[in-house]
């Protein structure tokens, strides 16, 4: 991302042009011009609608389409961060990650359900199949439960700072399943954002009451999750060229009907609503979690459908940079040098990242394994 635009670059090999970063039009499209919103090619196609909140971006040029976008997630994820750190701090005892996740997703389908009906009438018709609206039903899931069970063990910057560790998944699975080479800034970048995860574990160990090896061990487990979770959104978007709202209509409300069944399994459903109903406040926290969640995720599932998921991941990566900051300034809470060393690196981590995606492969040795 440089000087106005967006580029696609190809890189030719055994399996053919591989696009660094993609946009959704033709093969033969070059670039994005983010000042006028077309194509490079004079012949190209319009590129794909974009409504959020039945508002229709489509006509402004593809900068301000980006700069709204990406603005949309940084402000909702940071109200959401906010409310989040408040309740697990200010409501003492709460402990139910699942539960809170039913009434989330649920409450997603019910808005994008409701939206859909205001913005097209009645009417619906589906694009994607149903087992795709599965795949993407289950990796949210288990990726949304896990990471909101994880609060119950780590403070908000440890689980913010593991979750950026998701860029690293998706490079591992990239490598090891479909083949592609990365530049050897990328692998430096993802071991320093390693290393930080590391170091910002230790120094939480060493100063916060709230630190446990199984939190880090589940969030890491949601990384896999929330990596499936962005690709399966990506072919829903991109190959069957489904809106947005029918993804969180079928996504979420399966999402619910499975997250529902593993509180009804585990035994939490019982105690957590009789913890709510003694703290009636907690649903208060639910449902502002719940808009400023919709309509974050509204504009990175709008992301990923204008311009690609690596985009999308590398914004809400920054996006966390900046939580993790506020989180110290707004709750403070115990600190440790460490700290300091590791948010340095991560920094330095996700800028070689975030340059290493706008390099032509042709310009940086890569590295295969």
């Amino acid at each position: 991302f440089s000087a106005g635009r967006f580029t696609v670059h190809h890189h030719k090999g055994p399996r053919g042009a591989m696009a660094i970063l993609k946009v959704p039009q033709t093969k033969d499209a070059k670039s994005i011009d983010l000042e006028r919103g077309s194509s490079a090619n004079s012949d190209a196609p319009h590129l794909v609608p974009i409504k959020i909140m039945g508002v229709n971006l489509s006509s402004l040029p593809v900068f301000a389409q980006f700069s709204i976008l990406s603005g949309g997630v940084f402000v909702f994820f940071l109200l959401c961060g906010s409310v989040e750190e408040n309740m697990f701090s200010n409501v003492k005892g709460f402990s139910f990650g699942w539960y809170m996740t039913v009434f989330e997703l649920l409450g997603f389908a019910m808005i994008a359900a409701g939206e859909h009906r205001l913005t097209n009438g009645p009417g619906f018709t589906r694009r994607a199949p149903i087992s795709s609206h599965l795949t993407v039903a289950c990796s949210m899931t288990f990726a949304r439960g896990l990471t909101n069970m994880s609060l119950q063990y780590l403070n908000y910057p440890s689980q913010v700072i593991f979750k950026s560790l998701k860029l690293i998944v998706v490079l591992m699975g990239s490598v090891f399943i479909y083949k592609k080479r990365y530049p050897l800034v990328e692998w430096i970048s993802c071991t320093m954002l390693v290393v930080s995860a590391i170091l910002f574990s230790l120094g939480d160990a060493d100063v916060s009451p709230k630190f446990s090896w199984m939190g880090i061990g589940i969030v890491l487990l949601s990384l896999f999750f929330d990596t499936l979770h962005s690709n399966s959104q990506e072919h829903v978007l991109q190959s069957h060229n489904a809106p947005m709202l029918e993804l969180m209509i079928f996504g979420n409300l399966f999402s619910a009907g499975l997250a529902f069944v593993v509180v009804l399994i585990s035994g939490e459903f019982v105690e957590a609503y009789a913890f709510c109903r003694e703290n009636p406040r907690i649903y208060v926290y639910f449902a502002l979690r719940m808009l400023f969640v919709y309509a974050g995720v509204l504009c990175f599932v709008a992301i990923i459908k204008r311009f690609g998921v690596v985009v999308a991941t590398t914004i809400t990566t920054f996006r966390k940079v900046l939580s993790v900051v506020l989180s110290f300034i707004l709750f403070p809470k115990p600190f440790s040098n460490a700290y300091i060393i590791a948010g340095l690196i991560f920094c330095l981590g996700t800028y070689l990242n975030v340059r290493a995606k706008t390099l032509p492969r042709t310009q940086t040795k890569t590295y295969k394994e």
